[in-house]
């Protein structure tokens, strides 16, 4: 693990020895929605967000026990230092119940950027059940997973960060994470849109990262051109809904992406995406 090297397709991926001090991240596959497996050595890991579907809290179907814990089990993973909820969005928070329920979860943080929704409700209800408190973060924060790998909060969603203007959507409140280790980067930015990428790039000096998350699973971005100049990512992988209403990921991400020579990996076509750092 020299430096970054990709397979595609979870169910054909060994687990990788902890000895050897690789750092995984999976990107799972869970539809339109976003969860991220970070696996540090020695059975360290983080999961940020826990995927979703359209109107899955009120029909009873839950991803989180149909996509989410099952993959963690099959992968090994029963303690999870960090759980995040980037934002309140449904497609992101709905699985995350579910896993605080079912693994050995260690802290839970979350935006500040709340919802009444009954997916968000529910995450909460978790959290509270487990005797968990639902921490928040500031920008600076770190989290040490060990051998190395460090997750910097770069975005928390705090009303701190828009002082003097007018506090944006969820979306844009998303919290942004760069992971670090063994002198490589992976960008992770929630689903955050134009003022939230306009305000990062803003407010980081250094956003160098040969792998990136793309924000909002590959959607419009006018400020995407920006973000990939500060990020000049060697890798991209967009996590997305197979035929999904929104017509993500959007053509122009797409071209602008090959543009650059971004190698783009899709989880509507290749399932489950996995890094080794």
């Amino acid at each position: 693990a020299a430096g970054l090297s990709l397979v595609v397709a979870a169910g054909t991926v060994p687990a990788l020895k902890s000895a050897a001090g690789v750092v995984e991240v999976w990107t799972l596959d869970v539809g339109q929605g976003d969860a991220l497996l970070i696996r540090a050595p020695w059975g360290r890991a983080a999961l940020v967000d826990g995927g979703g579907v359209s109107g899955g809290a009120a029909s009873g179907y839950d991803i989180g026990e149909a996509r989410v814990v099952p993959t963690l089990r099959r992968l090994g993973v029963r303690r999870l230092d960090l759980v995040v909820s980037t934002h309140p969005d449904a497609y992101h928070v709905q699985g995350l119940a579910a896993v605080v329920r079912e693994r050995d979860v260690r802290c839970v943080v979350a935006s500040h950027a709340t919802s009444a929704s009954l997916a968000y409700r529910r995450f909460v209800d978790a959290v509270a059940a487990q005797g968990l408190p639902l921490e928040h973060l500031e920008a600076g924060d770190v989290f040490v997973l060990g051998s190395g790998a460090v997750l910097r909060v770069l975005a928390s969603g705090s009303p701190t960060e828009w002082a003097g203007g007018r506090l944006p959507g969820a979306n844009d409140r998303s919290i942004g994470l760069l992971l670090e280790a063994h002198g490589r980067r992976v960008l992770l930015l929630g689903d955050m849109q134009d003022r939230g990428v306009q305000r990062l790039l803003a407010a980081v000096a250094d956003l160098r990262a040969e792998g990136l998350i793309v924000p909002h699973h590959g959607a419009r971005l006018g400020s995407l051109e920006a973000l990939l100049q500060a990020v000049q990512p060697e890798v991209a992988f967009v996590s997305v809904g197979r035929a999904n209403p929104y017509g993500h990921p959007a053509g122009e991400t797409l071209r602008a992406l090959a543009a650059r020579g971004i190698r783009t990996l899709r989880t509507d076509r290749r399932g489950a995406l996995y890094l080794a750092i």
